[in-house]
């Protein structure tokens, strides 16, 4: 999992900067590049999104574990706060927050299984920017049976 920072700047009605009337956040700019670091050092991926698309999760819920093999994704949370978890090769989790308290994008490789847990008291909205379109095909299911035993008792 890669982890992009993000931004937000306040926003003005007016030009003088007196009457503050809401913000803006970055997701993606063109100029934004996933590095990887890989044995032989950095590497840029040209990682291009496909299609752009806002999911929801309710307070409490979760999207997942699931895994594609086709299609890498690229998540932010733009409302609420949530956890994106990936599970590594050797078994073990890897948690990023992304939300409110921290504008962030969070790259989510192909063949990587995930689960998106809203644990805030609002409903969550996600941007999810993936590299390829929806194919039904390519939803495969991934067991994070341990992670949720362990992390998501009520």
């Amino acid at each position: 999992m890669t982890v992009l920072p993000g931004a937000v700047y306040p926003t003005y009605s007016d030009k003088g900067k007196a009457v503050r009337n809401g913000h803006l956040q970055t997701i993606w700019r063109e100029s934004d590049e996933i590095r990887l670091t890989g044995p032989n050092g950095t590497f840029y991926m040209g990682y291009k999104p496909a299609q752009v698309y806002v999911t929801t999760i309710l307070p409490g819920m979760s999207k997942g574990p699931h895994l594609h093999h086709k299609r890498a994704g690229l998540f932010t949370c733009v409302k609420g706060s949530v956890v994106v978890i990936t599970r590594l090769p050797d078994g073990s989790y890897e948690e990023v927050f992304t939300g409110d308290e921290q504008s962030r994008a969070v790259y989510v490789p192909k063949g990587t299984p995930a689960l998106i847990v809203n644990r805030g008291q609002e409903e969550a909205f996600i941007v999810n920017m993936p590299d390829g379109m929806y194919d039904p095909s390519d939803e495969h299911e991934a067991d994070f049976t341990d992670y949720l035993e362990t992390h998501c008792k009520s």
